[in-house]
Order: C-alpha cells, then structure tokens, then sequence
C-alpha cells in the first residue's frame, strides 16, 4: 500500500486495482488452439501428392513423404572422427570433441541407381588432391606422435604396417616418375647425368656473359673514342680562345713587331690612351715631370754603360760621389752588385714573357707533382691486377685438376657400379636357378 500512496499522484495508475491476480482453471472442453493451422508451402510438386486424395476434415494434416536417399545425401559425405571424445557435462580445458569434415565426389550409391546430382564443379584437382594429401599427413604425424606416450597395442602395429604400405606405394610412383626401377646404378647414372646437365648450364651461361662482356667492353670503347674526341674538340677551342686573347705561350704579347694585334694588349693601350685623353692637367703635368726625371735618368745610365764597355771597370767611386752616393767598402757586396748589374740587358729583353713563362712553370709544376701521384697510384693497380692474375691462374689451374679427379672418380665408379649390377645379375640367375 505505501507503494499505491507513493504513485497515486501519477497518472494511468488505479489505485483501487487488486494486488494479486489470479487465471482462472482450464476446463477440459476447452482447447487454448486455434480453429485454423497454416499449412506449410511445398517447394515442390511431389510433395503435395498425398494431399489431393485426403478429404477436405485432414486439410490440415501435412502428409508429404520424405524422400530417404536425398535426405542420405547431404550426409553421406560427412564424415565424424569421435576418437577420445569427452560427452560429459564437466567444465575442463582439457576436454575434447568431435572433428567433423565434408568430402563431395562424384559416384552412385550401391543401393540407389538415382544418380545424387552433378559434382562436376567439385571434382578435385591434382593440386587439391597433393595439397589434400599433405594435410593428412601432417596430422597422421601428429596423431602418432600423441600416441608415443600410450603402451603399444596391437592397433597400432596395424597402423603402423598400414604406413608403410602407403610410403612404399609413394616411393613406387616416385620411381616411376623418375623412369627406372630402384637400385644403386640407374640412381647413380641419374645423378651424373643431372650434374653433367648443371655442368653444361653453367657453361653456357659462361659464354653468354663472356659475350655480354665483349659487347659491352666494345660499347665502353665506342663511349671513350667519344669522349676523347670531345675532349680534342675543347682543347682545340681552348688553345683558339687563349691565342685570341693573347695568354698563349707561343704568342707573348710584345714579343715581336710582326705579332697579330692580341685582345688583351690591345685593351690595355686602349685603355692608357682613354686615361691620358681624360686625365686632369695637374696630373698631365706631374706624370710630365716624372717623364722628364725618368729621361734624364736613362741618359745617365746609358753613359754609364758606355764607360763601363770602355774602361771594363765598374763605375768609379768619384763618379758616385758626383751622384751623392759613397762608394761600398764592402768587396763582396760590390761584385753582386756588379753581377745583377750584367744580367740587367738579359732580364730588359725578357721582362715581356716573365709573367706567363712564370704561370707556365706553376701550372707545370702542378701538373708534374700530379703525374707523380698518379704514376704512382697505376704503378699500385698494376702490381694488384698482376697478383690477381697469378691468383686467378692458380684457381684456375687448381679447378682444372679438381674437374679432372673427379671425371676419373666418376668413370671409375660407374666402371665399379656395372660390375657389381653384373655379379648381382649373376647372383640372382644362381638363386633362381637353386
């Protein structure tokens, strides 16, 4: 009732409704079925046969047949493997059911001339059939490797005789498909023969690859006359290009008055005239000063040279002194003075050439401390490249010898192996004939 108080307020609630409830008793006249049961369709003609001869009161009765031999064959390919199954109701890890698995193929029962449907598209392959095969295997392995552990029985020598049979029944087809019976000497002329075939492969392969590598030893050769010719190419533009500008070698600048007009000198007097033409005449005059001084310099020099080819003397120590200089007290001193003094006309009539015959002797300088190196480096390869060879020549003749015992050992097995089939034949004919 605190129950009825608590909701009273809510609505659809009767409050005044009983609490308990009560069905009433069935009577025996009465049926809780109905008047009318749906039939279940047929999904077929056949099995509504005996419905048409029933009377209209049996309606409702199905009386269609169940045909034995159809029902069969959705079984009929099963099949159970109930071997140390546990039914019982206990709850363990450890128990183990029933393996059940389906295999349809083509056929008629003995007891049923009715043929059971087209298997056709079921048939097995022979790769299903090998694959098939390997399954079982693997768990006939398994299987026999739990029963190790149980005491031998006589079901298991059965089994165990049933295993041979089948693996000899396999080493007969694999001989067959081998193409021979089984024995020492056809299994021996069989080996040889495959390693005389791998032989002849790898041979073959040999000569390919060899002539692979003189096509591509050719190739290499086409690409370097190639690249050699380009690289005769640019050096030819080079040299154009340097005797153009004048850096050549052969054409020094100022070096001669019959010399072509060279691009470099000639911009440097260009631009020695465009600075005079543009020069302030302050400066004019200043680098006229210089030139005057520069002048008188030279005339004195040169009259110094001629008395010194005269007197065959160095010039006097009055003459220095006329000039505001003292005379060396040193003798040493003075002769290499005097020394530089003579090479002077020598270095005047080089002094056009110096700077390049000076780049010259640095680049082949350069050029001949990298020859070393590289003479020494091929010296290197050509010491390795001889050792390889004597390796390679004694591999060689090391396999020779090897390919040659081995051609004696197989004669002389095979010479061995048609003797003993021959006593073997003979020892056969002698139990025969006993």
């Amino acid at each position: 009732m605190a129950g009825a108080r608590k909701y009273e307020g809510l609505p659809d609630i009767d409050a005044a409704a009983p609490d308990i409830y009560e069905t009433p008793d069935l009577a025996d006249d009465v049926s809780t079925l109905q008047e009318t049961s749906a039939q279940s369709p047929s999904d077929s003609s056949d099995a509504d046969e005996g419905a048409s001869e029933s009377s209209p009161a049996d309606s409702r009765v199905d009386r269609r047949h169940t045909k034995a031999n159809k029902a069969r064959s959705k079984f009929q390919p099963s099949r159970v493997n109930a071997d140390d199954v546990d039914f019982s109701d206990r709850l363990n890890l450890n128990r183990k059911s029933y393996r059940a698995y389906n295999r349809r193929r083509p056929g008629q029962y003995d007891d049923d001339p009715e043929e059971l449907g087209d298997f056709s598209d079921d048939e097995e392959t022979l790769d299903q059939k090998l694959t098939r095969l390997r399954h079982e295997v693997e768990q006939l392995k398994v299987t026999l490797e739990e029963q190790k552990e149980s005491a031998e029985s006589k079901a298991q020598e059965e089994l165990y005789t049933d295993v041979l049979q089948i693996s000899d029944q396999l080493d007969a087809i694999t001989t067959e498909r081998r193409g021979g019976t089984n024995g020492a000497h056809p299994d021996f002329r069989r080996t040889v023969h495959s390693y005389t075939e791998k032989s002849q492969q790898l041979v073959a392969k040999e000569k390919g690859s060899s002539s692979r590598g003189q096509t591509i030893e050719a190739t290499d050769h086409s690409q370097l006359l190639q690249t050699l010719s380009k690289a005769a190419e640019f050096d030819s533009r080079l040299n154009f290009l340097e005797n153009a500008l004048g850096l050549s070698g052969s054409t020094l600048p100022d070096s001669s008055e019959t010399s072509t007009k060279l691009i470099l000198p000639t911009l440097g007097s260009l631009e020695q005239l465009v600075g005079t033409a543009t020069a302030q005449p302050t400066q004019l005059e200043a680098a006229q000063l210089k030139t005057r001084q520069l002048l008188k310099d030279a005339e004195r020099l040169s009259k110094l040279r001629v008395e010194q080819s005269e007197t065959g003397q160095p010039p006097s120590s009055a003459t220095n002194g006329e000039n505001g200089h003292a005379a060396p007290d040193n003798q040493e001193q003075l002769s290499k003075i005097n020394a530089i003094y003579g090479i002077l006309p020598t270095i005047d009539s080089l002094s056009p050439s110096l700077p390049l015959l000076l780049d010259r002797l640095r680049t082949l300088r350069l050029l001949h401390s990298g020859a070393a190196e590289a003479s020494s480096t091929l010296d290197d390869l050509e010491k390795a490249q001889e050792e390889q060879d004597d390796e390679i020549e004694q591999w060689r003749n090391a396999l020779g010898k090897v390919e040659a015992s081995l051609s004696e050992g197989q004669d002389t097995l095979s010479e061995n192996m048609e003797n003993m089939s021959a006593w073997v034949k003979e020892l056969e004919g002698r139990i025969g004939k006993t």
